[in-house]
């Protein structure tokens, strides 16, 4: 007579079973999430990609580089000029004309009209479509930049107001002749977690004139009549080099402080709210080890936060010889910054 055997796991093999499923597990997800992370930075460079594509073809029309800042003609009496940030001004290049006709029509735009995926870097956490968030930011050159040379940067103040002890021209302009270093060897966009929303420098939302980041509405018809100083508006759509050295390279020059190095501290500071000081506008984000940036040839790269501090000076100017950079007539070598 034959006995029928039960089969079946036994406890035992159960939980080694889940054991193995678990580690497998442990095993595959870091391995997802790095997967994941590559697909959001490659989708944040394609984000930046369509504004420098903006950027080029507002060159092309105009015949030279928005400035960092803008004055803009608007059909509205009392306050016939409205200043803009370089996105404002290359929004019809990227298909969104319609906010720009709306504010120079005198509309009051709200935080929700004012949303543009677009320039959100898809690695940002928790970006509620209530506000102007931003997340690309612009080449304004050197932030000692007192006469706003286009040998130091590529997106200047092109509103005049008195700074630094002087006047910033408002003829100042940066065409394509000017990148005498090479287009492909200037970087034109990068990434900043602390960047302010994208209409933070001119508002284009006309009743946000009381803010004090923003520039006052001009009352006459002559743009350049009540000159202005913003406190840290310059910098929320842009970054700046600073006239600083590594220690190990010779010179009088201040110590570069670690605020002002790519990624520096970035993760301990505000997100999304405007630079707290010139420091902080630097290239920053939320992928792991650098930056995506764009260079003025619309070729794109993920820029290593381990360069040294003269390389990323000379990256940012489109005529070092020329340009107010310690270092500007240093050799600079592909093997310095590609990794």
């Amino acid at each position: 007579m034959f006995r029928r055997s039960k089969k079946g796991f036994t406890l035992v093999e159960l939980l080694v079973v889940i054991a193995i499923i678990g580690i497998l597990i442990g095993l595959l997800l870091p391995a997802v999430q790095r997967a994941r992370a590559a697909a959001r930075k490659i989708k944040c460079a394609n984000k930046m990609r369509n504004w420098s594509l903006a950027v080029l073809n507002y060159e092309s029309s105009k015949g030279q580089l928005p400035g960092s800042q803008e004055l803009m003609k608007r059909d509205v009496a009392n306050r016939p000029y409205m200043p803009v940030t370089w996105m404002g001004a290359v929004l019809e290049h990227i298909e969104r004309s319609d906010l720009i006709e709306a504010a120079i029509s005198g509309q009051t735009l709200g935080g929700a009209d004012l949303y543009l995926d677009i320039a959100v870097c898809p690695e940002w956490p928790n970006t509620s479509k209530g506000r102007a968030w931003n997340s690309y930011v612009a080449n304004a050159g050197g932030i000692a930049d007192r006469t706003q040379v286009p040998t130091n940067g590529l997106f200047l103040d092109r509103i005049r107001q008195g700074a630094f002890g002087g006047i910033y021209p408002a003829n100042v302009r940066v065409t394509s002749g000017d990148l005498r270093d090479g287009s492909s060897h200037t970087i034109m966009l990068a990434e900043n977690i602390q960047a302010g929303a994208w209409n933070q420098v001119g508002s284009l939302n006309p009743s946000a004139t009381s803010m004090p980041i923003f520039y006052p509405g001009n009352n006459s018809g002559n743009p350049d009549a009540t000159p202005s100083v913003p406190k840290r508006g310059r910098f929320y759509t842009t970054f700046v080099w600073h006239v600083a050295k590594e220690k190990n390279k010779a010179g009088n020059f201040p110590i570069v402080n670690p605020v002002m190095k790519i990624n520096g501290k970035s993760r301990t500071l505000r997100m999304g709210g405007g630079p707290p000081n010139n420091r902080a506008a630097r290239p920053s984000s939320f992928h792991s080890s650098g930056v995506n940036v764009f260079f003025a040839d619309n070729s794109g790269l993920f820029l290593s936060d381990m360069i040294e501090y003269h390389v990323y000076q000379q990256l940012m100017t489109p005529y070092g010889a020329q340009s107010g950079s310690p270092f500007g007539r240093e050799v600079l070598r592909e093997g310095d910054y590609l990794r």
